[in-house]
């Protein structure tokens, strides 16, 4: 009877292993296409949107600008222009600013997201700090440069294009995997 459950209890585990490394190997595979159905641009160098220099396109829309800070991270993250008219095929650009507001170093990234979806994908980031693990000192305040450009054949229904940045916390030897 022992042997029996000794070997029922090697199976389950064996099973368990098994799908911890099925999960492990299909997670960021999952996590693209769930970024993706929310609209969340995990490879913002679209190369095919880069700004243009002749732009024939006299279409603007409204850019919006969030600036959130999760994890209970002792920062404030602000951005300069809240709302932007931005002219499609151009190159945009605009700034947060960050500061610590510990007297610890902190350890973050940033997340962005842009909604609507079509904008998503018609869109290239040239600059982000989103690209990049920051570690801020203690009272340290910084520029954060954004340096955007969506397609100009961006639907016609588009009028109001959302990009919202999200620090979230790091541990000091984390890094972000490359893209």
């Amino acid at each position: 009877m022992r042997g029996d459950r000794s070997k029922w209890l090697l199976v389950g585990l064996l099973l368990l292993a098994g799908f911890m490394f099925g999960f492990a190997f299909l997670n960021v595979p999952l996590f693209q296409l769930f970024c993706r159905a929310l609209g969340i641009n995990l490879s913002p160098n679209n190369p095919a949107v880069r700004p243009l220099g002749e732009v024939t396109a006299a279409r603007s829309v409204r850019v919006a600008f969030v600036a959130s800070v999760a994890d209970r991270l002792p920062l404030r993250l602000q951005v300069e222009e809240v709302l932007q008219t931005y002219r499609l095929g151009t190159q945009g650009r605009n700034l947060y600013w960050v500061e610590n507001l510990s007297s610890d170093t902190v350890y973050f990234r940033a997340i962005h997201s842009v909604v609507p979806e079509d904008a998503a994908r018609k869109m290239t980031l040239l600059q982000c700090f989103c690209f990049d693990d920051i570690t801020l000192l203690p009272g340290e305040r910084r520029q954060l440069p954004v340096v955007y450009a969506f397609s100009p054949d961006l639907r016609a229904d588009v009028g109001r294009i959302t990009m919202s940045y999200t620090l979230y916390r790091r541990e000091p030897h984390e890094r972000t995997p490359a893209r």
